[in-house]
């Protein structure tokens, strides 16, 4: 089965307590798509682990927007090339916490083949996140407690890294600016356009997140100038560094060449005092 797409993946909503919000996301079936495909929406609270950083799914304080919602068409079947809506509606209470509400709406489909009389099962599953600020008291606290960029790997891919925390009920966004250039030609490895040259993270409340960017761009023997700019609440952390990428083989033949080298000039030497003895 060929995959299908839901958009918009994120969505960012302001919501007022008592206020009642409506929306949708879309669900494309490609058009080289071989067979239509049935999908199926639901809801779960979103969130992020502040030591795994892995998706879960909690009930907690900043999941209650999925009590708000609820999904008015979240079901339906698509031929290729077709697209369909999820709709869903937001009811907010009147006492709404401040800050931060998030859910997932989660869309799988089925191809509906079928094998003579027997159903054929090929799920797939694909969300779009929902990230609410609720009106009211927020806190907007946080930093950034580290921002690295390697200086020398022998192996690949080498990864720059940023650790960030945030103290406040609501999530922020960390926007990371990363440019690679070869030293010497000094040609611009990445971003290959300026589309891609700010990624946009989200930091979610009351967490500690450590991102890793991988500079899948390097060759394994190389010297590269290595950029990475961090805005996050507000300010901006500037970092550049040498990286040079030299692998283990490239280590090893230079020490053995070294080594070589060295005996074969000792060797003349003591050929030489010989001789002189000789003589």
């Amino acid at each position: 089965m060929k995959s299908f797409v839901v958009t918009p993946m994120r969505q960012e909503l302001d919501l007022e307590p008592g206020g009642v919000y409506e929306g949708y996301i879309t669900v494309l079936n490609p058009a080289d798509a071989e067979e239509e495909i049935r999908y199926h929406a639901e809801l779960t609270p979103y969130a992020i682990d502040a030591e795994t950083e892995s998706e879960k799914s909690t009930r907690a304080t900043m999941g209650q927007i999925v009590d708000w919602m609820t999904i008015t068409s979240g079901d339906g079947t698509l031929s290729p090339n077709e697209t369909g809506k999820v709709a869903y509606r937001i009811e907010v209470p009147t006492d709404a916490p401040a800050g931060g509400q998030y859910a997932m709406i989660g869309v799988s489909v089925d191809s509906g083949q079928t094998d003579g009389a027997v159903q054929i099962s090929d799920v797939m599953e694909l969300g779009s996140i929902i990230f609410a600020r609720v009106a009211g008291e927020t806190t907007r606290e946080g930093q950034l407690l580290t921002n690295n960029i390697p200086g020398f790997v022998t192996t690949l891919p080498a990864a720059t890294s940023a650790k960030l925390t945030n103290y406040g009920n609501v999530h922020e966004s960390a926007k990371i600016e990363l440019i690679v250039k070869d030293v010497f030609s000094r040609e611009v490895l990445f971003p290959v356009d300026e589309q891609h040259k700010i990624i946009d993270e989200v930091i979610m409340p009351a967490s500690e997140r450590e991102i890793t960017k991988e500079l899948t761009v390097l060759s394994d023997l190389g010297v590269y100038e290595v950029t990475q700019n961090i805005t996050y609440m507000g300010e901006t952390t500037y970092n550049t560094r040498i990286l040079i990428a030299c692998p283990i083989w490239f280590i090893v033949l230079v020490v053995v060449t070294v080594v070589t080298a060295a005996w074969t000039i000792a060797m003349m030497v003591k050929r030489n005092k010989n001789r002189k003895r000789i003589l």
